[in-house]
């Protein structure tokens, strides 16, 4: 692939691939499975009422906001707001979604760096300098 002509082109790319790979979230994982994950929900509270999780069991995988957490089941709803609830001792892998104010502010800061950066890319274009 050949590099483009304009230096200024090359940073807007830049720029646009650091916005696109940026998010607000991240995935934590419990590290650990089966048993040991279903003792570490009864007894460490790792999933609470407001928590987005990844709950995977042998029969599927369940995406939801967690509004109850008892003995014996995680339950909420999905994007849908459809109902959610999975036995704890069905669960083989758990993970979280958490928000990450770090990754927020850096896309927030790279997409206003990318757009100041069009702008003056697009003044050097109307005035000839690319």
């Amino acid at each position: 692939m050949k590099p483009l002509k304009s230096p200024i082109l090359n940073i807007l790319a830049g720029l646009a691939l650091a916005v696109i790979a940026g998010g607000c979230t991240s995935i934590e994982s419990a590290d650990v499975y089966n048993d040991q994950l279903q003792d570490k929900i009864l007894t460490e509270n790792y999933v609470e009422p407001g928590d987005h999780v990844i709950v995977s069991t042998n029969e599927g995988k369940y995406e939801f906001k967690v509004e109850e957490v008892t003995g014996q089941s995680i339950s909420g709803t999905d994007e849908d707001d459809d109902p959610v609830s999975v036995e704890i001792s069905d669960i083989v892998a758990l993970d979280k979604k958490e928000f990450d104010a770090t990754k927020t502010a850096g896309a927030v800061a790279g997409g206003v760096g990318w757009a100041t950066l069009a702008w003056i890319a697009l003044i050097a274009l109307a005035v000839g300098w690319l």
